[in-house]
């Protein structure tokens, strides 16, 4: 993942090990932690974005921290998109069982006070796209269809982002 930041923001490989150093020395062994606050790290808009996020006052000491960032910039969005993440996470949350991105993208066609559906409220975004690092895609080995992400299973990247 840090070659992917390297690679995204242009950095030179001292930088990207730098990163690499101190996301390893923080996580402390939680692979978990690191994935998401890399995949933080990777969202920043801009160079000066990610040193900010990387300075000692900001940077992500914990996981919980770190999800509260995440959920932050993912949720704070303006428009459409920010409505769609929070929805997302919400059927995620309640849900009794996993779900397919084509069962959630139905869910924002289905109209029940015009009693229609309507294809073209599918979201344009990926779920990755809209939820970030707060969700992960789980293909089904034994589908054919496995490698498109409609018949993913879109889940929390952990128990413990539910809160």
């Amino acid at each position: 993942m840090a070659t992917k930041i390297r690679d995204r923001f242009e950095i030179p490989d001292s930088r990207a090990n730098e990163i690499t150093e101190k996301v390893t020395l923080t996580a402390n062994g939680m692979f978990l932690y690191a994935k998401v606050v890399l995949d933080n790290l990777y969202d920043q808009a801009s160079v000066a974005d990610l040193n900010d996020e990387l300075s000692k006052d900001n940077f992500l000491r914990q996981l919980n921290a770190a999800y509260d960032r995440v959920a932050a910039r993912v949720l704070d969005r303006s428009g459409s998109k920010s409505k769609t993440a929070r929805a997302i996470l919400e059927w995620l949350v309640c849900s009794p069982r996993p779900l397919r991105w084509r069962e959630i993208q139905s869910s924002f066609c289905i109209n029940l006070e015009k009693q229609n559906c309507d294809i073209d409220r599918r979201r344009v975004d990926s779920c990755k796209e809209l939820c970030r690092s707060l969700v992960e895609l789980n293909r089904c080995e034994y589908l054919k269809q496995a490698a498109s992400e409609h018949e993913a299973i879109v889940g929390l990247v952990h128990n413990t982002a539910r809160r």
